[in-house]
């Protein structure tokens, strides 16, 4: 547990928006003590990353053994690796805490407090010119909002600051942000943002929060939920925000990872399932085949994949239904 003096520097850095010094940490403990009201709203909620190699090839999809990514214990979601590929940034929430940003070296395996503050950072996304971090931060009035920090994590500015009930984002281009809005009656929104002049605009009502760049495109892929039986995947253009139907997903399944060839894969259960979108010339309902059964090879229901920009890795979210 810090000493008090650490938790004073801690707590007066996260007050001034510094950059804290970071202890070294156990695996189930924040560095910073959490707000209690902030802490209160969470469930237990346990999940876990794993990483796997991926090789594609024209016809066929090849995963190698998946390896538990770090030892961390809690909430460990949302990995979003660097361009380079050389390692990737999470989110860690251990048990009755707040959540923080964490980067893992995939060359070293080192990982390291990107930051550390008694209120909440998650989500975190390189921008596009590599510069900074961008992060949904959680006020102590538990505002969501978006924010930009230097790669160290020091905070710069508010980005969409009409903004105040975040779920979740995509960069779409340099200055053009997809949020997901919610709100507590439970009505969500499919929002683009300008970076560049705070306007906003909304685009799509009842949308899952999973949102994800289509590769070799200005587009953005969202989740359609109106009909309660059958969750869509669409896709938005960014530059007319026209939205189109690209295939119904299969039952459970409410996020996505897409590869370069313009094929998606998806994760029902414990298994892996790949379908390559219809075009619009072709209207043929698309078929989802299963890449890999990872039961026996990860500990829990896979809720989450995220390709790397080089297609090399995959990373693999588990939720853990009874977490020992």
């Amino acid at each position: 547990m810090p000493s008090a003096g650490v938790a004073l520097i801690l707590l007066l850095a996260a007050c001034h928006g510094a950059a804290a010094p970071v202890p070294s940490t156990p695996a189930d403990r924040a560095c910073a003590p959490a707000l209690p009201l902030l802490a209160s709203q969470h469930t237990p909620n346990t999940t876990r990353i794993y990483l796997a190699p991926l090789t594609i090839s024209v016809d066929a999809i090849q995963l190698g053994a998946p390896a538990l990514m770090t030892a961390k214990r809690g909430y460990v979601n949302q990995p979003a690796f660097v361009p380079d590929g050389s390692g990737l940034y999470f989110t860690w929430r251990p048990v009755s805490s707040q959540a923080d940003i964490w980067f893992h070296d995939l060359r070293s395996g080192e990982e390291r407090a990107v930051t550390c503050t008694s209120e909440e950072e998650y989500i975190a996304n390189p921008t596009p010119d590599r510069r900074s971090l961008s992060v949904v931060r959680v006020g102590k009035d538990l505002s969501r909002t978006l924010s930009l920090l230097s790669l160290d994590g020091t905070p710069q500015r508010t980005l969409l600051p009409s903004l105040t009930s975040v779920g979740a984002y995509r960069w779409a281009d340099d200055h053009t942000l997809a949020v997901f809005v919610s709100d507590p009656d439970g009505a969500s929104r499919l929002v683009l943002g300008d970076t560049t002049t705070s306007s906003v605009a909304v685009v799509a009502e009842q949308v899952g929060a999973a949102l994800a760049a289509i590769p070799g495109t200005r587009a953005i892929s969202y989740l359609d939920n109106r009909d309660e039986h059958h969750m869509n995947l669409m896709r938005l253009d960014v530059a007319s925000h026209a939205t189109e139907k690209l295939l119904e997903l299969p039952a459970g399944v409410d996020s996505v990872g897409w590869l370069r060839d313009g094929s998606v894969l998806v994760a029902s259960g414990t298994r892996i399932l790949r379908a390559t979108p219809a075009v619009v010339a072709s209207p043929a309902p698309a078929v989802w085949r299963e890449v890999v059964d990872l039961a026996g090879k990860v500990d829990g229901t896979i809720t989450r994949l995220v390709v790397s920009d080089d297609q090399r890795r995959l990373a693999i979210v588990v939720r853990v239904d009874a977490p020992s």
